[in-house]
């Protein structure tokens, strides 16, 4: 077809009229298949699927609402209803077969090549039909009497069983597929997915433990100190550093009672924990009370107020307490970087440079909680390396050379802890002694205490050689930036959690999005009210991670007003906890009952199964813990064990020695007692003296005191190995059982964490950099990934959801409305013929921040778009002219800029001139805009929709010809808009043809560009859009994805 002349205009078509032109659109043509297309086409796929379930769920209860009140307002319609029962058959009809053409619609469309356009769909629907085959068999196994493997308790396996069994492996093989697929993809990068799996996850479950419980049970000891006044606070540091009378008491209640109800923290828990860990000892925490009080009392130390201050401490009746010296964060290096440093460098003389440093917090509801916190963060730093050092798979043996702990950043307490490094070498080669021997734990623990090689080896041990994605791991979980950039980052970090506060518990919105949000997340995820309720039960012994809900960031917050307000809106964390419990407790029912271990024969038979499988986690943590303690330990007294045997053995010859020269008095004359307790003898003439009698009996003599003596220390050296020996191996053999019910829980644990997120289980790269370029990082990342997976964990129901929603798209969706209305849902029709439509979809669905973005035009997710996600970053880069595909409008509104047709943008000048310039944005109305709170203001006080803003940042309202807003808005609006969800009063009509006339205006451009373009292709593809527009094509412009 020949193209027209270059001076002749292409002709726009007339704007169409307001009625709805019902002209089908031809089929674009198949634009060729590549790499990067199947890429974007993956990318927004699943996103898309994503998407349209959480949009179905959110308006499936509405449209039911609606549909039914229509229905029930209508007498007329109800009794026609019952007597024609021929019109709700055939609206049943066409549901059905609008549900068929959601599933057979892409296929009939793509054919073969739908696995190219549609892969997660594809994927979704092979996933479901194999799903449905696997559990037919599983079913069929079951009915027939199997049982699962851990049911079966070791008996062998019936036809039934392995039925059952071959379909639980069917069901499980698609996942484990993409599992090894995951795992090669890791293993390309030279990470060990398996083992940084582990490795985080010791980390989170130690890390949620000290939160929780420091929630739980610490917390409640700084109440009473939380209460008192500025005045009081001298006084309590002087109370607990110098102990008080029973007169300061009387004096100072409330003080006294602070001190008291503190003094459990330090006796109960701060010193039993750091003695258990070699970080203290009985001595070295006497003595820094004692020199606290000397610096308290008298000033300085020396010996003489040391003797002073023991003296007094002897004396008082309320003695002093352990309080930490905490400060402000920014004031110190990393060296001083924990609470406890003070204590645990082995140098309580230092307490003068501690006390004197400059930000030394004195009121005690700051630094109460800031110590609390820092310990049981400490404490499960140890408790996440016990773990580790438990695990084969990532500690793999034990070295002759250094390692593992020189390789760790060391700093503060931890600088101490890791000096020891040989003692944790010779636990892991105890651990392996077993295997190598191919005899018990318990028996090569005895091996050690009597083989001589054995010992050798256990002394030369220096280090162990760990899996190098757990070494990694480990080295940047303990990693503290220095120098510039830590001041740096912590400026930073606090700028960013005050910008993560003011888009969360500052923002109402943020509290109707969290509970929808929560609800259809828990709905996809299969968990109903009923999992919520049960899961209520037994919440206190649930996994950490699933209790360990909150702000991120919230641990410094502490003390400040946000972390206040953070108290006060502690309700809505408790919504997320019961939707992760909710989703918890299905999950965990699910794998248990098809493990065969639950059977639903009553309610309270369910509730104890699952309780005594959920409490298995703790408990083979705790036991994990304690072996690792118990190994080390242990291996500590070996030494010593086989000193004292040999002592004992080195006596018993001596003894043997000295009596067989008693018994012979020929050889009694001449047997003396060596320096080193050696008995030496001489053959000699048979005439011995008395007296040489004399001196052989008392060498016999003295040889069986140093018998006893070497019995009796070996035999209290026994002793007390004995019982560490004996719960060693108890807690061996309980550790298998435990392991097994564990993997219940840590499956359903991953899965609620999976469909609510978690910070606890992001990796430390992830923590250190990741959330700081993309502020709500755990949340994006936890969705991205759940679009993904879900397909695999869910089949059957994320098939229904999505089916669902793409009937429920043909049947109640409006073709002519554009794609930025897909997520409002009328609700009613007023007087004046407008329709007031609500955002249901958006912000209330979990999934709507999924998009793709190209960098290079290569499809990626938004997750690694840091220059849009980051606030500080996004700003900057609006500043200086950057643009995207939200941007309104290439030229501001209201400045005296247009643009060129070939991309660029020209000023008119004051001095008449006409530049090439960058539009950017203002600085002030940014950095106005960055927050949710000005636009709340802005929607709360403009009696107008707001959709720009003049060059300060004020809104400035779209009139019409006559001077009114053209989108006035009514004060129920406006309230409703601001503080609950976005509401628009719009006509149908007129949100059709704004749309209408914006394709228009990009269509005026197309031709201004056909008119000066001087490429034959350029003018082909133009004429082909205006033809394509005739038929019907290009009528709506694409949401962004």
């Amino acid at each position: 077809m020949p193209l027209p002349r270059q001076d002749e205009p292409l002709t726009l078509p007339e704007l169409p009229p307001q009625a709805p032109v019902q002209v089908a659109p031809s089929e674009p043509p198949e634009q060729p298949k590549s790499v990067t297309g199947f890429i974007e086409n993956f990318w927004e796929d699943a996103f898309e699927t994503g998407k349209a379930i959480g949009q179905a769920i959110v308006f499936s209860w509405p449209t039911a609402i609606k549909a039914g009140y229509e229905i029930l307002s209508d007498p007329k319609g109800i009794a026609s209803l019952f007597s024609s029962p021929e019109h709700l058959t055939h609206e049943l009809k066409e549901t059905g077969k609008a549900i068929v053409n959601a599933v057979i619609e892409p296929y009939k469309k793509h054919g073969a090549a739908v696995v190219y356009y549609r892969p997660i769909g594809t994927l979704l629907d092979v996933l479901t039909l194999w799903d449905l085959g696997a559990g037919s068999i599983a079913k069929v196994g079951k009915l027939a009497g199997g049982t699962g493997k851990v049911a079966r308790a070791g008996r062998a396996a019936s036809f039934a069983d392995r039925t059952l069994d071959a379909g639980e492996a069917l069901r499980k093989m698609p996942l484990s597929l993409a599992g090894k697929a995951a795992d090669r993809i890791y293993g390309m990068v030279g990470i060990d997915r398996q083992a940084r799996q582990k490795t985080i996850r010791y980390g989170a479950e130690s890390e949620a433990r000290g939160h929780v419980v420091a929630q739980d049970e610490d917390m409640p000891h700084t109440v009473a100190a939380s209460k008192l006044k500025p005045a009081e606070h001298e006084i309590y540091d002087r109370f607990s550093e110098e102990g008080y009378s029973h007169a300061d008491r009387a004096a100072y209640p409330q003080v006294a009672q602070a001190v008291e109800q503190f003094r459990p923290l330090a006796e109960r828990l701060w010193k039993p924990v750091f003695t258990k860990y070699g970080l203290l000892n009985e001595a070295t925490a006497h003595e820094r009370l004692v020199k606290a009080a000397a610096l308290s009392i008298y000033k300085e130390i020396n010996a003489e107020t040391t003797a002073a201050a023991e003296a007094h401490i002897a004396d008082i009746a309320f003695k002093p307490v352990y309080r930490p010296h905490i400060f402000e964060r920014a004031k110190y290096g990393a060296e001083h970087a924990d609470s406890f440093h003070d204590i645990t460098v082995g140098k309580a003389s230092r307490l003068e440079e501690f006390k004197g440093m400059p930000g030394f917090i004195t009121d005690p509801a700051v630094w109460m909680p800031r110590a609390v916190r820092d310990f049981r963060q400490i404490e499960g730093r140890l408790r996440y390396i016990d773990q580790v050092m438990q695990d084969s798979t990532l500690v793999l043996r034990a070295t002759l050379h250094k390692g593992y702990g020189e390789d760790i950043p060391t700093y503060g307490i931890y600088k101490k802890y890791f000096e020891n490094v040989e003692a944790k070498a010779q636990a892991v080669y105890l651990r392996d002694l077993g295997k190598r021997l191919g005899i018990s734990p318990e028996a090569a623990r005895q091996r050690a205490l009597s083989d001589p090689a054995i010992l050798a080896e256990l002394k030369a041990v220096r280090g162990v050689e760990m899996n190098p994605t757990a070494r990694r791991i480990l080295q940047h979980q303990f990693y503290r930036p220095g120098g510039i950039i830590g001041p740096f980052l912590q400026k930073y970090d606090t700028l960013l959690n005050f910008f993560r506060f003011t888009a969360t518990r500052l923002n109402p919105k943020w509290y109707l999005g969290q509970m929808v949000g929560d609800a259809i997340l828990a709905v996809e995820a299969g968990a109903t009210h009923g999992n919520i309720r049960r899961a209520a039960s037994y919440a206190d012994q649930a996994p950490y991670s699933l209790r360990a809900v909150g702000p991120l960031g919230e641990e410094r917050l502490i003390g400040s007003w946000m972390g206040k307000f953070n108290e006060k809106t502690k309700l809505i964390d408790g919504v997320d906890q019961a939707a992760k419990m909710g989703i918890f407790d299905h999950k965990v029912a699910e794998e248990l009952q098809r493990a065969g271990v639950l059977v639903f024969d009553s309610a309270e038979k369910t509730l104890q199964v699952i309780r005594e499988t959920v409490v298995s986690q703790r408990e083979l943590a705790d036991l994990r813990v304690q072996t690792q303690q118990m190994t080390e330990a242990f291996a500590g007294r070996v030494p010593g064990i086989q000193a004292a045997r040999e002592r004992l053995l080195s006596a018993q010859r001596d003894l043997a020695i000295a009596k067989a020269a008693a018994s012979r008095p020929e050889l009694a004359a001449m047997t003396r007692v060596t320096p080193k307790g050696r008995v030496s003898v001489r053959v000699v003439s048979p005439q011995a003296t008395q007296a040489r009698r004399a001196q052989a009996a008392e060498a016999v003599t003295e040889a069986t005191g140093r018998v006893v003596a070497a019995t009796g220390e070996l035999e209290q050296l026994m002793a007390g190995v004995r019982g560490e020996m004996q719960a060693l191996a108890i807690a061996e053999k309980r550790i298998p059982g435990l392991a097994e019910k564990a993997e219940f829980v840590a499956r359903a644990e991953d899965y609620a964490n999976l469909a609510l997120s978690s910070y606890l289980f992001l990796g430390p790269l992830e923590r250190q950099w990741m959330r700081r370029l993309v502020p709500f990082y755990s949340w994006i990342k936890a969705q991205t990934v759940l679009a993904f997976k879900i397909p695999f964990l869910r089949p059957k129901s994320q098939f229904m959801w999505n089916r669902y929603a793409a009937a429920m798209q043909s049947l109640v969706g409006d073709p002519e409305l554009p794609d930025y209305m897909a997520p409002y849902f009328p609700v009613f029709a007023r007087e004046n013929g407008s329709t007031v439509w609500v955002r249901l979809a958006g912000g209330l669905i979990p999934q709507a921040s999924l998009r793709t973005e190209a960098i290079g035009d290569i499809p990626v997710p938004n997750i690694v778009a840091f220059w849009k996600q980051n606030p500080f970053i996004s700003l900057g880069f609006r500043a200086i002219g950057g643009r995207d595909e939200f941007s309104a409008s290439v030229v501001p509104s209201g400045e005296p800029m247009v643009s060129m047709g070939d991309g660029s943008v020209s000023e008119f000048t004051e001095d008449g001139k006409l530049r090439k310039t960058i539009p950017q944005m203002p600085a002030i109305s940014g950095l106005m805009h960055m927050f949710p709170q000005v636009q709340m203001i802005e929607t709360l006080l403009a009696p107008y929709e707001v959709t720009q803003h003049d060059y300060i940042g004020f809104p400035k309202p779209v009139l019409n010809y006559d001077g009114t807003y053209r989108y006035p808005r009514e004060l129920w609006q406006q309230i409703v808009s601001a503080l609950v969800i976005p509401v628009k009063d719009r006509k149908r009509e007129d949100i059709i043809a704004a749309e209408r006339r914006r394709v228009f205006s990009a269509l005026r451009q197309l031709q201004k560009q056909y008119r000066w373009t001087t490429d034959p292709e350029r003018r082909r593809f133009i004429a082909e859009v205006f033809r394509d527009y005739q038929r019907g094509a290009y009528r709506r412009i694409e949401a962004s994805r």
